[in-house]
């Protein structure tokens, strides 16, 4: 029972984690999408580096 119980645990907070990463690559993404010209380039524009 009590290592069923701390399985459980582990198992929410290694879902909370993974919940919280997509989340923030989410968020990050966003961002960076709106930032970035869409002109392709080996080098990133003032405004991209500063967003960046």
């Amino acid at each position: 029972q009590k290592e069923l119980s701390s399985f459980l645990e582990k198992q929410q907070a290694e879902a909370r984690l993974h919940a919280s990463i997509h989340n923030f690559t989410g968020i990050c993404w966003d961002k960076q999408v709106a930032c970035v010209t869409g002109t392709p380039s080996t080098r990133f524009s003032r405004g991209e580096e500063s967003c960046l």
